[in-house]
């Protein structure tokens, strides 16, 4: 199984990246660690709290875009920050996950960027037998 991978893409006043797994759990997975770790380094993240979500959506674009929403949505409301990600189950209509991580703390966590929403805007997905590749700008 090969290692999932993303990196940062330029985008004029906004930040985007591209994740690429092996499977739809990975590229989920990958993704909201990436997402997370564009706003806080996850270095010095501790394992104090377990969190299970689940997320349904029509399709693997909207699931993608909602499930990453999700994510930065219980950063931004809880200050919640996950040092890992384990997708559970997932098909084309939801995603069930467990994130293990804590609460932000200025004093031991380096905050990176404030990222305020998930956008549609070059949004894709695509999973193929062996290889998924998604592509997501999230505004700054």
């Amino acid at each position: 199984m090969a290692e999932p991978v993303f990196r940062e893409i330029d985008h004029t006043a906004d930040i985007g990246i591209e994740v690429e797994a092996d499977t739809p759990g990975e590229l989920f997975q990958c993704a909201g660690l990436a997402l997370l770790s564009l706003m806080v380094q996850p270095q010095g993240i501790q394992a104090r709290e377990v969190r299970e979500e689940t997320v349904q959506a029509e399709g693997w674009e909207q699931l993608f875009h909602d499930w990453l929403s999700h994510v930065l949505h219980r950063f931004l409301q809880d200050g919640f920050i996950a040092a890992t990600i384990a997708v559970l189950e997932i098909d084309e209509h939801h995603v069930h996950a467990r994130l293990i991580g804590e609460k932000l703390d200025y004093e031991r966590h380096e905050f990176e960027t404030e990222i305020k929403a998930v956008t549609y805007h070059q949004l894709s997905v695509t999973c193929e037998p062996g290889r998924c590749r998604a592509r997501v700008i999230f505004d700054v």
